[in-house]
């Protein structure tokens, strides 16, 4: 049998098989390739994800939405009872007020005048007054009937002791005028209108003409 001599394949046969192998190899890794059409809805879970992934699945934060309707107003409750109606002024309680009257009056000779000034609270006291609780201010210029230690308060801050009326006087505009404090029923005796007020009494210091005297007052509840 002759011997026939094999042939090495050329260099551009080589180059065909390679480039076919490349080819085969590339269709293969692409069939492998996971898409979403591979993926069943619903499960994926957050902690298959990336930490980028998760930053990009939360997005920008969303514009503020617009306000709701206002809601209908409920039902107007009952009406409560009035802080002025009933009862009397509670223990501790202070309440203050002002005072004061201005006469213009013609006198005969060195006669005097006496004017009374009544000034009741907006609920009755729960102990009645007496002369001796109704007391003008420690500093008030005299003459004055019944000036009270106690009563140490000022006309910018009129301020009393528990059970007291303590009067205050604005004197750089007092003119010709003496001063008493007094319950509110001094003249009638003792009643229970006492708990209701007090009566200043402004008297002119002989010197027919104006009478002025003013200022404020406090009560604090026993």
């Amino acid at each position: 049998m002759k011997h026939v001599p094999r042939r090495r394949p050329s260099p551009s046969l080589i180059i065909s098989i390679a480039a076919l192998v490349i080819a085969c190899a590339g269709t293969a890794f692409a069939a492998n390739l996971i898409t979403s059409g591979d993926i069943k809805d619903g499960t994926i879970k957050p902690k298959d994800l990336s930490a980028k992934a998760k930053k990009k699945l939360k997005g920008p934060k969303g514009d503020k939405g617009d306000p709701g309707e206002k809601g209908d107003p409920g039902e107007q409750g009952p009406p409560g009872p009035s802080g002025l109606s009933g009862g009397t002024i509670p223990s501790g309680t202070t309440i203050t007020g002002a005072w004061g009257g201005r006469y213009i009056a013609a006198l005969a000779g060195n006669q005097t005048n006496s004017y009374l000034l009544t000034y009741g609270f907006p609920l009755p006291a729960p102990v009645r007054l007496t002369d001796a609780n109704v007391q003008f201010g420690a500093t008030t210029t005299g003459p004055v009937g019944d000036a009270d230690p106690a009563c140490n308060g000022s006309v910018a801050n009129p301020t009393a002791p528990a059970g007291k009326v303590c009067i205050y006087s604005q004197d750089n505009a007092r003119d010709n005028s003496t001063l008493t404090g007094f319950k509110l029923s001094a003249a009638q005796g003792t009643t229970d209108a006492d708990a209701y007020g007090f009566t200043v009494r402004i008297v002119n210091i002989s010197t027919p003409g104006t009478m002025r005297a003013e200022g404020t007052w406090a009560y604090t509840a026993p």
